[in-house]
């Protein structure tokens, strides 16, 4: 598993072995959002875009995702 936080750190994001990812609320520890399959391999990496709007991931699957945090949808998906 792999974590990081917002830049108000009022919120975090897990990435997970499934290629799940979850959002947490740091005010009551508990999950908001699961977004599922984000990646058919294990979360290596997540990073939180500056403005907060949008999480990058990276996973085992050499791809790396973009998803929107305001409608949880996959924006756009890199590979090599």
């Amino acid at each position: 598993m792999t974590i990081s936080s917002s830049k108000t750190e009022t919120l975090f994001a897990s990435g997970h072995k499934t290629g799940d990812l979850k959002l947490w609320s740091l005010s009551n520890n508990k999950v908001l959002h699961t977004i599922s399959k984000v990646h058919s391999s294990r979360i290596i990496d997540i990073k939180f875009h500056p403005e907060n709007n949008t999480l990058i991931s990276a996973s085992a699957d050499h791809h790396i995702a973009v998803t929107d945090l305001r409608t949880l949808e996959t924006l756009a998906v890199l590979s090599d």
